[in-house]
């Protein structure tokens, strides 16, 4: 896994505020990196979409010096057309394992619009999207520390422990699972709490499972707003893995509201993992026979 990121670049310095994050999930897995760039369609053949084409290349050359001056392989891509289309097909023919975008978040102003290129890219993505705020920090401490990983008591949401469990390896960091127990909304008379008790027999075996592999583990129980809690939860050191479908439309906190809070307010990454159709149907099976 991670043996190629495409990282997307639009010209802009919000964008650009990625690049120092390559190394930190490039560099452990080898990986390679793509930087791409979309150019708006014009006229075909016209001498100004020609230059703007060009002028994206040799724009995406300057960081690409920077990579690898990181240490890692490096190369770039141009295409034409509409910029979350394009992010897409170029994350197919590169076959890449992650998308890697920037986007502002952070104010009540700043929303992050329906539309808008990250999103898009996020709801139609088949892959993997890693989405670093423009206006994060990046740590020192080169590692990732801990993946936190929000479980709402679906299976579906469980189906991207598979792949976090194979980053934790990789990236060598503790896995948290945590859970939110919304005492406002559900209440423990809706059956939160038996819910959370059904979680814990899956979760707990395959935390003392992922540490006789070496992969330190937890499970992990905090009561609040879920977005909230979790939010709040990471420090600088952390990503949190987390994916749009939870099962059972609005009745699960990890569905769409969470994942677009994250994005907006969270102080470190969000890896969002598209759960593949195959998973996605083999949860909706076990949801109903629970």
């Amino acid at each position: 896994m991670l043996k190629k990121i495409l990282v997307a670049l639009d010209g802009s310095e919000n964008s650009e505020k990625s690049i120092p994050w390559v190394r930190r999930y490039a560099a452990p897995a080898s990986s390679k990196v793509v930087l791409f760039r979309a150019v708006p369609l014009e006229a075909s053949g016209s001498h100004g979409h020609l230059q703007k084409v060009e002028e994206a290349r040799e724009y995406l050359q300057r960081f690409e010096r920077q990579v690898n001056y990181m240490g890692i392989p490096c190369s770039t891509a141009v295409r034409t057309g509409p910029p979350a289309e394009s992010i897409l097909a170029a994350a197919e023919e590169e076959d890449a394992d992650l998308v890697m975008m920037s986007t502002r978040g952070g104010s009540p102003v700043e929303r992050w619009l329906m539309g808008g290129v990250t999103e898009q890219v996020l709801r139609l993505s088949p892959r993997p999207v890693l989405v670093v705020r423009s206006r994060m920090a990046l740590p020192h401490q080169a590692r990732v520390r801990r993946i936190v990983v929000p479980l709402d008591g679906s299976r579906l949401a469980e189906a991207a422990i598979p792949w976090a469990r194979k980053l934790a390896r990789l990236l060598k960091s503790k896995l948290v699972f945590l859970h939110v127990l919304n005492k406002g909304l559900a209440g423990l008379q809706s059956g939160a709490m038996e819910n959370y008790d059904a979680l814990k027999k899956r979760i707990l075996p395959l935390c003392a499972e992922l540490r006789v592999e070496g992969t330190r583990a937890a499970l992990l129980l905090h009561h609040g707003d879920p977005a909230d809690r979790i939010v709040r939860f990471p420090d600088r050191h952390d990503l949190v893995l987390t994916t749009t479908h939870g099962f059972g439309g609005f009745k699960r906190w990890v569905f769409g509201s969470v994942a677009e809070k994250l994005i907006h307010a969270s102080e470190v990454p969000v890896l969002v993992y598209k759960t593949p159709a195959q998973a996605r149907e083999k949860a909706g099976r076990q949801e109903a026979a629970s």
